[in-house]
């Protein structure tokens, strides 16, 4: 059995991709470390040699085992055959430095080759859901067509660095897609199509479609998926025909994936009380979310209410401050006060129409800083 490192002063690089590749202190797992000496770019016999000196008989490394095998691969790359006994030259020293590229793609690749090992837990925080993709549906300004009227979408991805134009019947296609990819999983429902071309029923349907597509692009398994890169990356015409005929006769992901033949084997023991749990957990999250949603409806509803009120006051100010009907000394007896008092109406009346705007905003800007600090916590 090979011996972990007893020589030499662990320069910090060695345990900046420790913590990388294991950052939950757990042992390299040796696809992990594979992976990872690929990126030496060093011959296949090197790596195996490499293995050879550090591999004890477990399938995993310790952290010193770790060490030990950057050192050798740093005297690899050095053009130094593998051998031990060269690192006792480094018992008073630092070990050599190993060059590995930029490390910034080894968290996400220690991340999917652990998921991998373990397809029954979802492993992503947050904060990496959102970093899978951001996305934005904007409407397009003017309607397409002749006589019939439609409205189009400005899709936007920054995974991808594109922008296309979708119509409703696009989204339609895509979900019909992804229904016969997907039919194991949740797909979150598209807006209904109703022939309704009012401003407010156009917002909405625009703020239903973006929280799809974002459900999407952010689920761990679709988020990779040919069928979504499609979506968001064809800039030709005829967008519903062409993602149809390219995707026809697509199998299912039960068919494709590699987990299938070991299907039954990932299934806990305890499926059904998990999924009871499951269940009530999901029936308490949707109550409170619903009740959550009519609080903020209301909120909203008063906030732009308030808005509408103050930008009145300010109208009606205005009004008054603007009025240019002739002013007799009858009226004023020869002072300036109502002169003055024009003056300060004006003035106010910007007040009011600032506070109309603040007022409208500020509800928004609450829930944001709350979503926020939630999750910071």
């Amino acid at each position: 059995m090979a011996a972990d490192l007893s020589f030499g002063s662990v320069p910090p690089i060695y345990r900046e991709i420790y913590d990388i590749v294991c950052p939950n202190q757990e042992q390299v797992d040796r696809d992990m470390f594979v992976n990872l000496l690929v990126k030496s770019s060093l011959p296949k016999i090197t790596l195996m040699q490499i293995w050879d000196a550090v591999d004890n008989k477990t399938g995993f490394l310790s952290r010193t085992g770790l060490y030990k095998a950057l050192a050798l691969t740093a005297l690899a790359q050095q053009g130094k055959a593998i051998n031990d006994k060269l690192l006792e030259s480094y018992s008073d020293s630092e070990l050599p430095k190993p060059v590995l590229g930029d490390l910034s793609d080894l968290k996400s690749l220690s991340l999917r080759v652990r998921r991998n090992k373990n397809p029954n837990i979802l492993g992503y925080t947050y904060q990496e859901l959102l970093e899978l993709d951001t996305v934005d549906v904007n409407l397009v300004p003017e309607k397409k067509g002749i006589i019939l009227k439609h409205v189009e979408y400005e899709v936007t991805s920054q995974k991808y660095k594109t922008t296309v134009l979708r119509r409703y019947t696009d989204f339609v296609v895509f979900y019909d897609l992804l229904i016969q990819r997907y039919p194991y999983r949740l797909i979150p429902r598209l807006p209904p199509k109703k022939m309704n071309t009012s401003r407010e029923f156009i917002e909405h349907r625009r703020k239903c479609l973006k929280r799809f597509v974002v459900l999407v692009v952010r689920h761990p398994v679709m988020a990779d998926d040919r069928l979504l890169k499609f979506f968001l990356t064809f800039n030709g015409s005829d967008m519903h025909h062409k993602i149809k005929d390219h995707f026809r006769g697509m199998p299912d992901e039960f068919m494709t994936n590699d987990n299938s033949i070991n299907s039954k084997d990932l299934v806990p023991m305890d499926t059904q009380l998990q999924l009871s749990n499951a269940k009530e957990h999901i029936r308490v999250l949707y109550r409170s979310v619903n009740v959550l949603k009519e609080i903020a409806n209301r909120m909203v509803l008063r906030s732009t209410g308030y808005a509408s009120d103050m930008l009145s006051l300010g109208k009606e100010l205005s009004n008054i401050g603007n009025n240019t009907t002739p002013v007799s000394t009858w009226q004023t007896g020869s002072n300036q006060t109502w002169h003055l008092l024009k003056t300060g109406f004006k003035k106010l009346a910007v007040d009011f129409a600032v506070l109309a705007d603040k007022s409208h905003t500020q509800v928004y800007l609450n829930f944001s800083i709350s979503i926020n600090h939630a999750y910071d916590k």
